[in-house]
């Protein structure tokens, strides 16, 4: 079962994703998501407040949500150069 917040940020990211149009709000994303603070890299930082028998599932969740936006993003990216 998928955690509440990897859910969150999974639906959240299908929704921006599909209006980017330049390449500013392509990078605004980025940040966004895989920044510093960005929701996905909070994700990963939840993992230690995870019970040990959920961490494998969580894990291979967050990871499954950041494959998926660096695919759109190198794709998204390639086609506006």
């Amino acid at each position: 079962m998928e955690n509440k917040k990897v859910l969150e940020v999974k639906e959240l990211m299908e929704k921006d994703l599909i209006p980017s149009v330049n390449m500013n709000e392509l990078n605004d994303l980025r940040i966004k998501y895989l920044g510093k603070s960005g929701l996905i890299t909070e994700l990963n930082s939840e993992i230690k407040n995870i019970p040990n028998e959920e961490k494998k599932d969580f894990g291979m969740a967050v990871n499954e949500i950041r494959n998926k936006f660096n695919e759109y993003y190198e794709n998204k990216k390639n086609e506006l150069d």
